[in-house]
């Protein structure tokens, strides 16, 4: 199993986001200027590559041992994060400022780093940063990483499904307000209708009425 291969089978769960976040690149500055690639994988225009398409594509790729594809990937998501990037630099730095040559971070270390960058950026970003640049964490730092960043993925999930669900809900109540407002509508329409046919009625029957008596 290539790097990247690997690298792609640990980011899994996270990788239709990562595509998502840089799809404009991949389209404009990949699939544009590789139409081999486009037919290959997707057997279709780039420009007719829809969003969803995306990881499977490119997963299909680096499985294929298209390093250079996950290496794009890699490249553009990390601009797109430009600032964890500054924030391990800057740590790993203390360290040693030859990042190469740090072969495993001391725990307590490590771990101070990992928490806060997961202040400020997520355990998720925080996880995919750490396994696309083999930062140096020992195992168990690593670890406890990926639970986080699954654990905040699902609770993120869920968050989504409720809101989508008071989003229904809301949306149904409305529905039903519309049709309550029209009937009510409909209806006063009616009740003034027949407010004045009861009107013209009445003021007929006064008419009768007084014609009556004065023929009496």
């Amino acid at each position: 199993m290539t790097e990247y291969k690997e690298k792609f089978t640990l980011l899994k769960p996270w990788l239709g986001q990562m595509l998502s976040e840089i799809k404009k690149e991949l389209k404009n500055d990949h699939l544009k200027k590789d139409p081999q690639f486009s037919k290959k994988y997707f057997n279709k225009p780039y420009h007719r590559v829809e969003n969803s398409e995306l990881s499977v594509g490119y997963c299909a790729a680096v499985d294929a041992g298209e390093d250079h594809i996950g290496e794009f990937i890699f490249q553009r998501w990390i601009l797109k994060h430009s600032d964890i990037y500054h924030f391990f630099a800057q740590a790993l730095e203390k360290i040693n400022p030859d990042f190469a040559a740090i072969e495993q971070i001391d725990t307590e270390v490590a771990t101070e780093i990992a928490e806060k960058s997961k202040v400020q950026f997520g355990a998720k970003n925080s996880y995919i940063f750490t396994v696309i640049n083999s930062v140096a964490f020992p195992k168990s730092v690593i670890d406890d990483l990926q639970k986080q960043a699954t654990d905040e993925t699902e609770t993120a999930q869920k968050m989504r499904k409720e809101l989508q669900t008071i989003e229904s809900q809301e949306a149904l109540i409305k529905g039903y307000e519309t049709k309550i407002q029209r009937l009510t509508d409909r209806y006063e329409k009616k009740l003034a209708g027949l407010q004045l046919k009861y009107k013209v009625d009445t003021d007929k029957l006064k008419n009768q009425v007084a014609n009556l008596q004065r023929k009496l």
